[in-house]
């Protein structure tokens, strides 16, 4: 019997996306193959596939269902694609979640939040899951802040996957039976604390001017260049969008990779995508990368341009 092949997006929401599919499907690990294709470029399948996750495909005849919420580039209308498109403008571990919820099994529905807070819109939770799992509102609290326990759920999934340990993130998440078996898991922990580590050195290197210090363009936009081979790109937008209160797109010089947090972010999006840089994403949260023939530094002349 041949395994039911599943490609998914790897960050949190991609990752618990595959889980909570697997779960409404009562798929078993032993009998499915879930790959994160991460080196292949985002939307392309390994070959033959049942489900594309939180992805938007590169081939229009590729015959699988897909489940996804990103709105770039857009889908093509149903008699153009191959493949049978669930989507929706929520995190894709919620559109699974909608679809699903009747053969998810309540007690996985916690799972959900992983995706919703992985891409960072609290506001879409379902009330229900919120009932069903009072303990996601309890508070956490770390020196002088707290958090509630839900906003959490990510941090540690993503952390595992900036390394590149996308199948251990997804078996942690998989057999994880409550909240605190994801934020307290001493595996993934120990990725949470690389990649503070790893912050830390990044900001030294821009201290030692070993690599460009963040800058401001044109008070709407704060370019920031890191060099590691690691998926730290995302992390440090985020972290600095938050800080600073400005959209910032942050490019890792060594791997090409691109993220944009903030309020501008569809307005680069259009800018880079109308200049031949591939990006995507959500209104507030995006991702791209730098084609081969271009390198960051053509990245900053195009920013520079947009407004």
């Amino acid at each position: 019997m041949s395994k039911t092949v599943i490609n998914s997006h790897f960050d949190a929401d991609g990752i618990s996306s595959a889980v909570l599919l697997m779960k409404a499907k009562g798929l078993k690990l032993k009998n499915t193959k879930v790959l994160f294709p991460k080196e292949l470029g985002f939307g392309v399948a390994t070959g033959k596939i049942d489900y594309m996750l939180d992805m938007h495909p590169v081939d229009d005849n590729l015959k699988c269902t897909v489940y996804d919420h990103h709105e770039n580039p857009p889908y093509p209308p149903k008699e153009k694609r191959g493949y049978k498109l669930i989507y929706d403008e929520v995190p894709t571990a919620l559109v699974i979640w909608n679809k699903h919820k009747d053969t998810i099994p309540e007690s996985e529905w916690f799972k959900v939040l992983v995706g919703i807070t992985g891409d960072q819109v609290p506001e879409v939770i379902p009330p229900i899951i919120i009932k069903k799992n009072p303990e996601l509102l309890e508070r956490i609290t770390y020196g002088d802040f707290s958090m509630h326990k839900f906003e959490q759920l990510s941090s540690p999934i993503n952390a595992a996957a900036r390394f590149g340990f996308h199948e251990l993130a997804f078996e942690e998440l998989y057999k994880a039976k409550c909240p605190n078996d994801i934020i307290k898991n001493p595996v993934l922990l120990k990725y949470k604390s690389l990649q503070s580590a790893l912050k830390t050195q990044i900001r030294k290197s821009w201290a030692l001017d070993e690599i460009p210090k963040p800058f401001i363009i044109k008070n709407w936009c704060q370019v920031a260049i890191i060099d590691t081979e690691f998926g730290m790109n995302g992390y440090m937008a985020s972290s600095m969008a938050g800080d600073e209160n400005i959209t910032t797109i942050c490019i890792n010089k060594q791997t090409g990779a691109i993220s944009i947090r903030g309020t501008f972010t569809s307005l680069l999006i259009e800018g880079l995508t109308k200049h031949g840089i591939t990006a995507g994403g959500h209104p507030r949260a995006a991702g791209g990368h730098i084609p081969k023939e271009k390198t960051y530094k053509d990245v900053i002349k195009i920013i520079k341009n947009i407004l």
